[in-house]
């Protein structure tokens, strides 16, 4: 194999290295679940489970082959498996602890 097609097959090898995780990020993991409108109103159908670190800000909820994007001004709350997320309106303060322990 000469040198030229050596580095033309390593340079796509490394190419094909660095797309895979992105490809595998993006596959749907959609398992059983139930929604709960702000109207009160429970609807059971499947949600692509991310296995979430924190609470997603977009969830995708598959029903009747539809799939349709919820966010947490949607929904009051989603149950998967043993987990439940809540929707929630939070105010979020900062305070600088700049002066009242001396300089950070």
């Amino acid at each position: 194999m000469s040198k030229t097609r050596a580095n033309i097959t390593n340079c796509l090898l490394f190419v094909i290295l660095q797309i895979v995780p992105f490809i595998s990020q993006s596959q749907s993991n959609f398992v059983d679940g139930i929604i709960v409108k702000y109207d009160g109103s429970k609807k059971s159908g499947q949600i692509d489970f991310r296995n979430w670190k924190i609470n997603p800000l977009q969830i995708q909820f598959r029903s009747n082959n539809k799939i349709i994007d919820y966010g947490p001004k949607d929904l009051i709350s989603f149950h998967i498996e043993e987990d439940t997320y809540y929707s929630a309106k939070v105010e979020k303060e900062l305070l600088s602890l700049d002066g009242l322990w001396g300089p950070v």
